[in-house]
């Protein structure tokens, strides 16, 4: 297995876990890389679920920050990826956003709706933000993406028209550098 955006670099750490990600009694098979780097340490999980008498690899998940799987009190399981965002501030003051992925017995998708409390505080960091950078697409797209995780479509809608107003579209890289990567069927 190799992290997507480092190729055949081998990692500072392994992990391996068995942990049931959408509390349907089976274990999923999590293993976790992660390496040093200058300001950030990237981090990949391969989600594998089980077949009778084999794993089959469901995704590859990345984070520019380490990965710890975060248990929900129904016992299912997040998978946190987490970036910096904001075009216009410099790395050290940029916001670090974390999204949540969930695995549904066949894939994994954002779940970031399934636990709103992580959110709450957003819409207020983000508005002293975007004073001070009024004119940071990506601030604006993610203010829109946390007023949809609070389930506030009214809040999300004029905030991603005013990212996209101002130039704003999802960069390859980062869809690389935090993204999921569903693994196609055979």
């Amino acid at each position: 297995m190799d992290d997507p955006r480092f190729g055949h670099e081998p990692a500072t750490s392994i992990a391996l876990e068995c942990i049931d990600l959408n509390g349907d009694g089976t274990d999923e098979v999590i293993v976790t890389e992660n390496r040093p780097g200058a300001s950030w340490q990237p981090s990949c999980a391969f989600v594998f679920s089980l077949a009778p008498g084999k794993l089959i690899q469901v995704a590859t998940v990345t984070s520019q920050y380490p990965i710890q799987l975060t248990r929900l009190d129904d016992h299912r399981t997040l998978i946190p990826v987490t970036y910096a965002i904001g075009r216009t501030l410099a790395h050290f003051a940029q916001p670090r956003w974390t999204d949540y992925y969930g695995f549904d017995g066949k894939q994994i998708f954002l779940a970031n709706r399934l636990w709103p409390e992580q959110f709450r505080d957003w819409p207020r960091a983000l508005g002293s933000c975007l004073k001070e950078h009024p004119d940071d697409s990506e601030l604006w797209y993610f203010l829109g993406r946390a007023y949809e995780a609070l389930g506030q479509a009214q809040n999300a809608k004029p905030a991603f028209d005013k990212a996209k107003s101002l130039g704003y579209r999802q960069p390859k890289w980062k869809l690389l550098q935090a993204g999921v990567f569903p693994l196609s069927k055979p």
